[in-house]
């Protein structure tokens, strides 16, 4: 079973602001690049690194090096993505172009999902880690007292969800920088 998609005159998607009943956009450029951001810092360096590096070894900055590497390709299709359909379900709508195909456009949207669920369960676990540094707490409940809280968060609305996440991520960033200048800065 293949669709064929046709495609406004820019080459992107029609515009969803004039669907009746649409979401109102709120989110612009910076806030999008803070949200993934945050998600590649939060993580990639702050949850997973550690774990990374017992398994390679010495060899860590190689293994981060050919992963870069690895994720190169897909970074770039995800910035054609975004300049050629600027929708929401980007994924979803670059397929259905490209390949005509509900059932492809159907996978890709659940693999998205499916991503954004790892990821968020990657995430809470981790910031589960860290709150239990400084509060006795059973790992479990921390991870759900985590989820909820990110729930309640993302109940106030996307914009809301996202300045929050951005404001994490200024942190995350910022604890990262003062890491490399005292790293840098003391005499080792």
């Amino acid at each position: 079973m293949t669709k064929t998609t046709t495609l406004s005159s820019d080459g992107g998607m029609p515009n969803p602001q004039t669907a009746p009943g649409s979401l109102k956009r709120s989110l612009n450029l910076p806030l999008l690049v803070l949200y993934g951001l945050g998600t590649t810092i939060g993580a990639g360096i702050y949850v997973l690194v550690g774990a990374a590096a017992g398994e390679a070894g010495i060899h860590a900055p190689l293994a981060f090096l050919i992963a870069a590497i690895s994720v190169a390709p897909t970074a770039a299709c995800y910035a054609e993505l975004c300049g050629r359909f600027p929708v929401s379900a980007g994924e979803a709508a670059f397929v259905s172009a490209g390949f005509g195909s509900r059932g492809m456009t159907l996978l890709v949207g659940w693999l998205v999902i499916l991503s954004g669920i790892v990821a968020s369960a990657t995430i809470a676990i981790g910031c589960a880690g860290y709150i239990r540094t400084f509060v006795d707490l059973p790992a479990n409940l921390t991870i759900v007292l985590v989820i909820v809280a990110m729930g309640l968060i993302a109940t106030r609305g996307i914009l809301e969800s996202v300045l929050f996440a951005s404001l994490l991520t200024l942190i995350e960033a910022g604890g990262l920088l003062a890491l490399v200048y005292f790293g840098f800065s003391s005499e080792w």
